[in-house]
């Protein structure tokens, strides 16, 4: 199920892989979705976005652009791609990006839930870390 190939293609070979960017970009909104419905904030509450924030132990860790995690994020995506190269070969290369987009989505909402996040807090050393939901609720009250 490869793109056929057509003048159209053949003189813009990024057409063929457009509907797979779109794709993804759906699955990345998808997930946004989901983690502002499960109480998460889109942007630091602190007043100001970061292009990059690199101090771990921080209250504004994974809450500006990208941080540290950015790339454990980017590494998942491709080993997922590399397991989907190696067990689904059949699958055209931009529907295997768009399964690993998928997974990587997927990972991300799971690692927010009050489940996990409440694991990570009692097994580590962020007592105090309590997701953004939590602080959001607190600085509301």
């Amino acid at each position: 199920m490869q793109a056929s190939w057509s003048p159209n293609t053949a003189s813009r070979p990024y057409r063929a892989w457009l509907p797979y960017f779109g794709g993804s970009a759906a699955i990345v909104v998808a997930a946004a979705v989901i983690e502002l419905a499960m109480g998460r904030v889109s942007w630091c509450t602190c007043g100001y976005i970061k292009l990059w924030h690199g101090i771990v132990a921080s209250s504004e860790n994974s809450q500006h652009l990208s941080d540290w995690y950015t790339f454990s994020h980017i590494i998942h995506g491709v080993g997922f791609y590399a397991v989907l190269w190696t067990v689904a070969r059949r699958l055209p290369p931009g529907a295997r990006f768009l399964v690993a987009v998928a997974l990587e989505a997927a990972w991300e909402v799971l690692e927010n839930t009050p489940m996990v996040i409440n694991r990570y807090r009692s097994v580590t050393i962020s007592l105090d870390y309590y997701g953004i939901t939590a602080r959001r609720r607190r600085l509301r009250a």
